[in-house]
């Protein structure tokens, strides 16, 4: 590899494990100094004891070599408020790593903000604030804060009722300032009111419902360049309620015609299979969802307005030409899939969509709880040539999209 560019070499280390780059690192000094960006690039903290004990560790040997600390580009501190002093453990790593891009941090009100200064303001490019209890000094965050970072373009904050945007933010300019500067959002939808046109949204993940007028709104000003997008359902218990919090699959196509990651139908083949509070909620913090069907539909029948056809569904999804990925939910029971999702899956496999690869299905209460089907080259049959479709089990299915 002596005679191999350094980019080619550096392209070859990117597709490694973190395992193999620590071999690698150990055997050769030469590659180390590769390396080192690859597995110092994110800290992170994977318990709350890892945190209090390795922290100082951590501080320590950033501040001894350069090398480390130029490297990291996320600082992961969730669960930084266990420390004795997260104010001051942050300010200290912040200040460490010069370099870094994105913070992930918790977002009740002991997050440290002393961190903010006009010095970093610039620097933060991407925050990741974690659930927690949101009182007055998050509310300064997103008030003060936010729109005085100017090169912020990636934000994910938790869950906020309209009514506590409405009284931290009457006018709406501070939120204005900042949401349409975002690439990359995932959140609650009010902020979205006060989107313009020109804004560079390209990723979109709404926490809470969207109604259908905003959903008009974003297709006229962010519609053509959206690519990813998921729209939360929101459920009260009433299948009637269901049709009223998303536009038709019939206006998708229209109104996001480049999408490549969407969530969006909700098809219940029966009354039971609508999803329970603690699966919705255990699917919603997921990055952003790809054709989130929550079962499959059977024949409407009266009482029933709310449930999409399947049809519909299939025929949304063949108009997203750029699609990617589907990503659906079946709440059967017992090993075989039943006949409505065998059919659903075989619909899509037909559909030929030119950058479709993978249709990814999760069975929760059933076994194997997951199925990927991945496309597998063309064969042939009869002088015809058709799409050949593998299927593995029980392998990872988290929907997710970078």
């Amino acid at each position: 590899m002596e005679c191999l560019p350094i980019e080619m070499i550096i392209q070859v280390l990117s597709y490694m494990s973190k395992e193999d780059l620590k071999v690698v690192g150990f055997i050769s000094s030469e590659y180390r100094s590769l390396v080192l960006p690859f597995l110092f690039r994110r800290i992170r903290f994977r318990s709350y004891v890892a945190v209090t004990q390795d922290l100082p560790r951590l501080i320590t040997c950033l501040q001894n070599n350069v090398k480390l600390s130029s490297a990291v580009r996320v600082l992961d501190l969730e669960l930084i408020w266990s420390t004795q002093d997260p104010s001051e453990d942050l300010r200290r790593l912040v200040e460490i790593t010069t370099k870094w891009e994105e913070l992930i941090l918790p977002a009740g009100d002991n997050l440290p903000l002393a961190v903010f200064d006009d010095n970093n303001k610039s620097q933060l490019r991407r925050l990741h604030l974690a659930g927690g209890f949101v009182g007055v000094k998050f509310r300064q965050l997103l008030v003060d804060i936010l729109p005085t970072c100017t090169n912020l373009v990636n934000l994910h904050i938790p869950d906020l009722e309209d009514d506590w945007f409405k009284t931290s933010d009457p006018a709406g300019s501070a939120t204005a300032t900042w949401v349409n500067r975002l690439r990359k959002y995932r959140g609650p939808s009010f902020p979205l009111s006060y989107l313009r046109g020109g804004a560079p949204l390209y990723q979109l993940t709404s926490t809470t419902a969207v109604s259908p007028p905003m959903l008009q709104q974003l297709g006229q000003l962010v519609g053509q360049q959206l690519v990813a997008l998921y729209v939360h359902i929101y459920w009260t218990g009433d299948l009637s309620s269901i049709g009223e919090n998303y536009l038709p699959p019939s206006t998708v196509s229209s109104l996001f015609p480049n999408l490549q990651y969407v969530g969006w139908f909700p098809v219940m083949s029966q009354r039971e299979s609508v999803p329970h509070d603690p699966v919705r909620n255990n699917l919603a913090p997921t990055s952003l969802l790809i054709t989130h069907i929550h079962g499959i539909a059977q024949p409407k029948s009266s009482g029933d307005e709310g449930i999409l056809d399947a049809n519909e569904v299939l025929l949304a999804t063949q108009q997203l030409h750029h699609l990617r990925q589907v990503w659906l939910v079946s709440h059967h029971r017992g090993e075989s899939l039943p006949e409505p999702v065998s059919t659903f899956v075989q619909g899509v496999q037909k559909m030929s969509l030119p950058y479709l690869h993978a249709i990814c299905l999760w069975t929760p209460f059933s076994y194997p709880s997951s199925r990927a089907f991945r496309k597998a080259g063309v064969e042939s049959a009869n002088d015809e040539f058709h799409t050949k479709w593998t299927c593995e089990k029980d392998v990872s299915l988290l929907p997710a999209f970078d």
